[in-house]
């Protein structure tokens, strides 16, 4: 009888061991149930089965149901497959219970042990208790020190896994295949190309080099060094390449954005007959975002579907892929497809909205998930403020501020970095700086960001100085921002500034650029420096009509037509047609020439596509220069062309010129058409006043217009520059405050029939007589009237002169518009 009781157990743990390693579990485990008796072996079978098919809960359930079976203690295997299961599901808690009770029964001496204790709290990211056991190891087996090498690496402390390989060496050790694979992913990961190489020599010594494990680990680890042609070369002497080593070079591929040789080597694969996985698709997708081929993006969907790897992970590649390559409906299509999105998918979405200049839908997305009770994480925050950024809508993302701050990501340096972008670019300096000044880390971005935008406000001393800030603070700018800042020295002519950012991009190899050059001569031309900026030109390989506009623009600038005609030519000769900004400032540059005849011809030479990119500044420039020019019923004409009503700059424009030429009857014209003109210019009321033939409406207008600029508040800056560095902007307040200072009084004679030349000189005066000798304003675009002769500087094109009456004296300054 116990004979037969013992073949039964006997014949009960084979088949249960055949049935486990055919993977069919349920078998396994119903023949174990129906087994009267169990023996170890049949325990350990059944549970090294779930642990060999990922059933790692399954098997320390079976364990606790062995401990309770007073008829079997667990034995040396049974604890090594116990201990494997909480490897498999990372169940650190579970791990140290069974690391007590082996120390309890005194089997932690036992080398199997120990060296499956080692791993189990490497897997388990408990790196430091698996150095304590190893540390306590007396015979530390090339098993073990693969162990703690392969957790250090796993953990990201890739420079403890190199040094734990030199003193393993140095103890006489030889490495295996794993070792080299985890001293590879070390190397991989920290970068280290020079160390990986000598890994490499060695392998090659060995005459393992053709082993697919460690030829996969070689891959990877070049690749990742950006060395992908080296990694091919391993890649074409592997005997039987298997998918990781495809995934490894295709992803090396797309690494460097060699996008079609990655889907060149996919297709090579699949004539190989080795079978994509969810790694191989997740890079060929994103070779395909890259490229924008929809249509490869199509193919590799299909593949997907039909082999049954649509996971969470592909489900958001797909999205990504669909948006960047410009489908937005195939991406709902595919994120609707899942009835359960993760915070992933979402992000991936309104990502792939905003990409495709869908800010209102990306918030609307917003709002969805979050009626969904799916709380966004760093990622989703990311793509949403970008929205409200390209909206121009503060509000909502001043919402969406809120929310990342309730969420606890108030302290993320790259939230942070994205929030000044966003305040900043919708204008709100000032809370821009405020998120700046709370950033606990800030890193070139954070600096670059906020420079950003005070040069796209037009407050290029602001950038200046924060750049002098950041400088200080040991900060190197990025080539973003050195881009900024050359635009932020040419709208206030800071030329010294300038030349040093110059220099900046020059050691920093990036002035060949062509974006880089084109920034350089629009820097060097609005600074008046037109030898610097021609200089700077002719080094450019490649010159294209943003080049030539920033010359013609230069010459326009400072008044000299005939070489601002010049460059036109000679933009045409090389094959470049001029655009809506050359006409521009050609005939700007013309109308202050004179030379009427040219501009009206200039203006011929315009074609419908040109009027309709003009935008209206450079519109009411055009209408500024016909009136210049004497042409004010085509002044008139094109500003009545305008779909939409003309900014009052236009109309101040057309009566000055009336003023000029005496035409009182497009004066009288002008000021029928708008009745709601903003009376905050001097031009407007002084060009009715000068006229000796004014009706009685226009009399009328005249006063009313004069009431109100007397009401009109003027909140403009005046700016002195000295040498390379700035000093105090100063405001109309402060400015009416020092006009009582001793000796402001006999520098300010009633200049109100002076020409622009003698007050620019007074202005001059004035600082000098504040300590602020040698100041230096930026070089001349086009002055507000006709009176250029005789002035040595001239107001920014965006500036406009104005004369603030007091009680005492008067004084001019520049105020920004």
């Amino acid at each position: 009888m116990n004979g037969v009781v013992e073949l039964d157990a006997v014949l009960g743990s084979t088949l249960v061991d055949m049935y486990a390693k055919c993977g069919d579990m349920e078998d396994a485990q119903a023949t174990f149930d129906d087994m009267p008796h169990r023996n170890a072996v049949t325990w350990n079978v059944m549970i090294l089965g779930y642990v060999q098919h990922g059933h790692g809960y399954m098997a320390l359930q079976l364990f606790s149901k062995m401990q309770y079976d007073n008829t079997m203690k667990p034995e040396k295997v049974t604890f090594v497959c116990a201990l494997k299961a909480c490897a498999c599901i990372g169940a650190a808690i579970e791990g140290r219970m069974l690391h007590d009770q082996i120390i309890r029964r005194s089997l932690e001496e036992e080398d199997l042990l120990e060296n499956t204790i080692i791993d189990m709290y490497a897997k388990c990211g408990m790196v430091d208790e698996a150095a304590n056991v190893f540390s306590r190891v007396y015979k530390q087996e090339v098993v073990s020190w693969n162990s703690l090498m392969g957790a250090y690496t796993q953990q990201g402390q890739a420079l403890e896994a190199l040094k734990l390989f030199q003193s393993m060496q140095i103890v006489g050790v030889l490495p295996d295949t794993v070792t080299f694979s985890s001293i590879l992913k070390a190397c991989a990961t920290t970068e280290l190309l020079e160390f990986g190489q000598l890994i490499h020599d060695w392998i090659v010594q060995l005459s393992i080099e053709a082993d697919v494990v460690i030829g996969s680990a070689l891959i990877d680890m070049y690749c990742k060094c950006r060395h992908v042609n080296e990694g091919h070369k391993v890649f074409e002497k592997l005997h039987s390449a298997n998918v990781v080593s495809w995934n490894a070079v295709i992803s090396g591929y797309v690494q460097i954005q060699h996008d079609h040789k990655a889907l060149e080597l996919f297709q090579q694969m699949l004539h190989r007959g080795v079978d994509p996985n969810d790694v191989t698709y997740s890079s060929i997708l994103k070779a395909c975002s890259n490229l924008s081929n929809l249509e490869a993006a199509r193919v590799a969907h299909d593949r997907v579907v039909r082999g049954g790897l649509e996971d969470a992970i592909l489900v958001c590649a797909l999205v990504d892929t669909y948006a960047k390559c410009g489908s937005i409906r195939e991406a709902h299509w595919v994120f609707n497809r899942t009835s359960n999105h993760s915070t992933a998918a979402w992000a991936a979405l309104i990502g792939g909205h905003v990409q495709n200049n869908k800010a209102l839908c990306a918030l609307e997305l917003f709002e969805r998930m979050e009626e969904e009770d799916i709380k966004p994480d760093k990622v989703t925050f990311l793509s949403a403020l970008k929205a409200p950024t390209m909206l121009g809508a503060i509000n909502e993302g001043m919402l969406l501020h809120d929310r990342l701050l309730r969420d606890g990501y108030g302290s993320d340096v790259a939230l942070g970095n994205t929030l000044v972008d966003m305040y900043a670019k919708c204008g709100r300096l000032d809370d821009a700086c405020r998120v700046f000044d709370r950033l606990t880390i800030k890193d070139v971005v954070s600096w670059g960001a906020l420079i950003t935008g005070y040069t796209q406000q037009d407050n290029g001393f602001a950038a200046l100085e924060l750049y002098q800030r950041m400088e200080t603070e040991g900060n190197n700018p990025e080539s973003a921002t050195l881009l900024s800042l050359l635009k932020a020295c040419g709208t206030v002519g800071a030329f010294e500034q300038g030349k040093i950012v110059h220099e900046k991009l020059v050691r920093q190899a990036f002035d060949d650029d062509s974006v880089v050059g084109n920034a350089l001569v629009d820097m060097y031309a609005k600074c008046g420096r037109m030898r610097d900026a021609i200089e700077v030109m002719e080094r450019l390989f490649h010159k294209d009509r943003i080049s030539w506009n920033a010359l013609i623009s230069g010459y326009a600038m400072q008044g000299n037509f005939d070489c601002a005609l010049l460059y036109l030519r000679d933009m045409q000769q090389h094959g470049l047609e001029p655009d809506s900004y050359s006409y521009t400032s050609i005939i700007d540059a013309c109308s202050h020439a004179g030379d009427s005849h040219t501009c009206l011809a200039l203006l011929r030479g315009m074609t419908k596509q040109h009027f309709m990119n003009l935008n209206l500044e450079e519109f009411n420039c055009i209408v500024d220069a016909l009136g210049r020019s004497g042409l004010l019923d085509n002044a008139k004409e094109l500003l009545q062309s305008l779909p939409c009503p003309p900014e009052d700059i236009g109309w101040m424009s057309l009566l000055t010129s009336f003023r000029t030429h005496g035409s009182l009857f497009v004066a009288v014209q002008s000021a029928h058409c708008d009745e709601d003109i903003e009376p905050d210019n001097m031009c407007m009321s002084k060009g009715y006043r000068m006229s000796s033939q004014e009706t009685t409406h226009v009399q009328a207008r005249v006063k009313r217009l004069e009431k109100a600029l007397t009401k009109s508040q003027l909140n403009g800056n005046g700016y002195v520059g000295i040498t390379s560095k700035f000093v105090k902007r100063w405001s109309v307040s402060q400015i009416c405050t020092i006009k009582k200072q001793p000796g402001f009084q006999k520098h300010m004679p009633n200049i109100v029939n002076m020409d622009l030349g003698k007050h620019v000189n007074l202005f001059m005066r004035l600082f000098s007589s504040m300590r602020l000798i040698g100041s230096r304003f930026s070089r001349p675009s086009k002055l507000c009237t006709e009176h250029r002769k005789g002035s040595k500087f001239g107001l920014n094109r965006k500036n406009v002169c104005y004369l603030i009456y007091s009680e005492i004296k008067c004084i001019l300054f520049c105020n920004q518009i």
